[in-house]
């Protein structure tokens, strides 16, 4: 690990729309680069007659420092296109997501855990049915109301997808690679999550 491999890393997660492939322990190698910069810049400053005035610890220094923001930039970029892939992955785009780091892979995990019991339990605090003198023809109601609103998965949707989501597999169990700038017709229930997340436009 070197700062010039953290800046091509850092150019490379700007280009991309989605996460690029990183080593599970790309972090551990990171912490372990820092801590050997501040090794070297230490036992510098302590041959050094001035360690405020001497090149190599003011060179260490600004390594370090550099070091320190590209990884957080890369960081963040990177936790904010996370969030977003547990949410589709959440809504039911089943896509995988590979390439992680171990911390990553733990946080997608659960940030897809909390998002579908979130769903759920909303959901169910919102199935509730409403009171009726007559329950049998509520019921019957109900059942047809929800069916003439509930959208088939036959029903299609064309859209233009936004950002890169990757590869999904749709309810019709055909699998799609959703890239930016694509021209799709998706089923509904798909294209539904996309939409609502501004990864795709759909177009009439």
């Amino acid at each position: 690990m070197n700062l010039e491999q953290l800046r091509a890393i850092s150019r490379k997660e700007r280009q991309k729309d989605s996460l690029q492939a990183l080593r599970e322990g790309f972090y551990t190698d990171v912490a372990g680069y820092l801590d050997e910069l501040r090794s070297t810049r230490d036992a510098a400053a302590a041959e050094a007659s001035d360690p405020f005035d001497d090149p190599t610890v003011s060179r260490l220094s600004d390594e370090i420092e550099t070091a320190r923001e590209i990884i957080t930039a890369v960081y963040e970029r990177r936790t904010g296109k996370l969030v977003k892939q547990a949410s589709f992955h959440a809504s039911g785009m089943t896509g995988v997501v590979e390439g992680l780091t171990a911390e990553e892979q733990a946080l997608f995990d659960d940030l897809v855990d909390r998002m579908q019991r979130h769903h759920h339990a909303i959901t169910a605090a919102l199935d509730v049915p409403a009171p009726s003198d007559h329950p049998a023809e509520a019921e019957a109601d109900g059942e047809q109301t929800a069916a003439d609103s509930a959208p088939s998965a036959t029903d299609r949707v064309t859209v233009r997808i936004t950002t890169d989501v990757g590869p999904i597999l749709g309810v019709d169990e055909r699998e799609y690679d959703l890239r930016r700038d694509d021209l799709v017709t998706l089923p509904a229930p798909n294209a539904r999550p996309l939409l609502e997340q501004d990864a795709a436009e759909q177009i009439d």
